[in-house]
């Protein structure tokens, strides 16, 4: 089997990769969990803080939570790069992530150690789904032209979820944040949905 070849233009390709509604779809993937990883950075301390720990305590329970979620990106990836497999492995941690805003929304009703769960389920697991998001639509492109554009399409509607997640925590609505924890929530729903499509 030889090389594949390109042959159409770069303005052809462009056109190509902005109508395809593929592009679009994991753009959105992407978007969903841009919109946790990017305001779980910001905002993790401070929403552990609001569990009644220090600031310093806060920045320690961090620590596992990110441990947690490099460790499910690395497995995640692996298994599902090991099994050919990548919407499974997308959208089972994202149910979790589910699970885990559901609960941090109806958190005045449940105790601290849930709630700190719940980080791990809504933060762990959304970063195990980001890198498939990324890489899921470039195992299925040929040409590195192609591929180059689509990455960039992607990348750049998908992070505009990172604008929406950095500004979705009010500091007036602490402890609850109700409107963070409910952005997050509705922009991964979406992802999951793309992901089925």
């Amino acid at each position: 089997m030889g090389e594949y070849v390109e042959t159409k233009s770069t303005l052809q390709i462009l056109k190509d990769t902005i109508t395809n509604p593929k592009v679009l779809f994991c753009s959105l993937m992407y978007f969903g969990t841009a919109v946790t990883g990017s305001s779980s950075s910001f905002f993790l301390p401070s929403i552990l803080e609001q569990l009644g720990w220090t600031s310093l305590k806060a920045q320690y329970m961090s620590i596992l939570i990110w441990l947690v979620g490099w460790a499910f990106s690395i497995v995640n990836g692996f298994v599902s790069d090991k099994v050919q497999r990548r919407w499974l492995f997308f959208c089972v941690p994202l149910c979790f992530s589910v699970i885990g805003y559901a609960l941090l929304i109806a958190q005045s009703h449940i105790a601290v150690s849930i709630r700190y769960m719940a980080l791990f389920f809504a933060v762990g697991d959304c970063f195990a789904a980001i890198a498939l998001s990324l890489t899921w639509m470039n195992n299925n492109i040929l040409g590195s032209k192609k591929r180059g554009i689509v990455s960039a399409a992607i990348l750049a509607l998908g992070n505009c979820g990172s604008v929406l997640g950095s500004n979705i925590y009010l500091s007036f609505e602490a402890p609850g944040y109700l409107t963070g924890f409910s952005v997050s929530l509705s922009a991964i729903i979406p992802a999951q949905v793309s992901a089925i499509v």
